[in-house]
C-alpha cells in the first residue's frame, strides 16, 4: 500500500470516524453530567432523555464506521439481532419499571421527604427515578427499590398532618388499670402527643399488656419522640410506684414480698446533641426542602403571571404599586432559587 493511499484512507475514513466518536463521547459525558446534577437526577423526563441520547449516540457511531456498504449492512443486522434479543430478555423488567415509574409519578402517592414503609423497608424518600425509587433509612443508608416493587406491594405513606405512635408495656395483675391509665396518659402529654389513649392489648398468663398511643403532629421527629415516649413511660410509672415487670419475673428472682424493682433515681439526664432524624435523614430533609421551595416558586410564578395580565389596564400609583409587588415576588423567587442551588450543591450523592 502506497503512502498516498494510506493517507487517503486516514483522511477520508478514519478521521471522520474518530471525530464522530470523540464528539459523541464528549456529548454523552456532558449530558450525563448535567442530568445527574439536576434534582432527583433529572427526574423521569431527564433520565428518559439521557437514555434516548445514548441510543442516538450509538447509532451515530455505527453510521460513521469506516466500512464498505455491504459490511455496514451486516453490522446493522447483527446489532439489530443483539438488540432484539436484549430487549426480549429484559423487556419485562425494564418496561415494567418504566411503566411503574410513570404510574407512581402520575398518582403522586408520595413525594421526596415523605416517610414510607413497603415490605421490610422503612425510611424517607430521597429520589424518584425513571426505573427506581431511593429511600434513606434510619441507619442513614440509601436503599434503591425498583418501581415495580413499589407498584406491586402495599406502600404505607405517613400522613403529613400527623401519625399515631404507640408503646407497649406489661404490668402485673395487682396494679389497678385506672392507675396505669393515669400514669401513661401523663407520659403521652409529656412528649406532646394529642388525642392520646390507653388500651388493654391482652391479658397474658403473667401480666396485663397495655398500649399507649397518641397522635404526633411533627412526623419529622418520629424517631426521637418514640424514644422520649418510652423514657417518659418509665418515669411516670416509677413516680406512681408501679413496678414494670411480671409476677413470673418476681418469682424467678425469689424476692421479698415488699421488694420492688424501681431505680432510686427517676428521670435524670436528657438526650443532648442532634436529634437522630437530623443525622439519619440528611438527604431526605434536603430533598423535602427543595421540593417545598420549588412549589413556592411555582406559586410565585403564577402570581407574577396574574399581575402581568392586570398591569396593562392600570395607571398611576396603582400600577406602580403592582409593579413593586411584582418585583418583590421575583426577588423572593430568585432568593429561593439560589437556596435550592446551594442545597443541591451540598446534597449527598454517595
Amino acid at each position: 500500500m502506497s503512502f498516498a493511499l494510506a493517507e487517503k484512507i486516514v483522511t477520508e475514513e478514519l478521521l471522520p470516524f474518530a471525530g464522530t466518536l470523540l464528539v459523541v463521547i464528549l456529548a454523552m459525558a456532558g449530558v450525563r453530567h448535567v442530568v445527574l446534577r439536576l434534582p432527583e437526577r433529572g427526574g423521569y423526563r431527564g433520565q428518559l432523555a439521557l437514555f434516548l441520547f445514548i441510543v442516538l449516540g450509538l447509532l451515530a457511531i455505527l453510521v460513521a464506521l469506516p466500512l464498505e456498504e455491504h459490511l455496514r449492512d451486516k453490522v446493522f443486522e447483527l446489532v439489530g439481532i443483539v438488540l432484539s434479543a436484549a430487549i426480549a430478555l429484559s423487556s419485562t423488567t425494564f418496561l415494567g419499571n418504566l411503566i411503574a415509574g410513570g404510574m407512581l409519578r402520575t398518582v403522586r402517592h408520595f413525594e421526596p421527604g415523605d416517610w414510607v414503609k413497603v415490605g421490610d423497608h422503612f425510611g424517607r424518600v430521597t429520589e424518584r427515578g425513571l426505573l427506581h425509587t431511593e429511600i434513606q433509612t434510619a441507619d442513614r443508608d440509601l436503599t434503591t427499590l425498583p418501581n415495580t416493587y413499589l407498584a406491586t406491594n402495599p406502600v404505607k405513606v405517613m400522613r403529613r398532618s400527623g401519625t399515631v405512635i404507640s408503646v407497649k408495656v406489661g404490668l402485673g395483675y395487682d396494679v389497678p388499670h385506672a392507675r396505669v391509665e393515669e400514669a401513661l396518659l401523663l407520659a403521652a402529654g409529656d412528649v406532646g402527643l394529642e388525642d392520646s389513649y390507653m388500651a388493654v392489648d391482652s391479658l397474658g398468663d403473667y401480666a396485663v399488656n397495655y398500649r399507649l398511643a397518641g397522635v404526633l403532629k411533627d412526623i419529622d421527629r418520629i424517631l426521637s419522640t418514640r424514644s422520649k415516649l418510652r423514657r417518659k413511660v418509665l418515669d411516670r410509672l416509677h413516680v406512681a410506684g408501679i413496678e414494670i415487670m411480671s409476677p413470673q419475673f418476681m418469682n424467678v428472682l425469689q424476692r421479698g414480698r415488699g421488694d420492688v424493682a424501681i431505680p432510686d433515681q427517676i428521670g435524670g439526664a436528657r438526650e443532648t446533641g442532634k436529634a437522630p432524624e437530623a443525622v439519619a435523614f440528611d438527604k431526605a430533609d434536603a430533598a423535602k426542602d427543595i421540593e417545598m421551595k420549588r412549589a413556592t416558586i411555582a406559586a410565585m410564578g403564577a402570581k407574577v403571571a396574574e399581575i402581568d395580565t392586570r398591569l396593562p389596564g392600570l395607571e398611576g400609583k396603582e400600577k406602580e404599586a403592582l409593579e413593586w409587588e411584582r418585583a418583590r415576588i421575583q426577588g423572593e423567587a430568585k432568593h429561593l432559587t439560589d437556596e435550592i442551588a446551594a442545597l443541591e450543591e451540598g446534597l449527598p450523592n454517595d
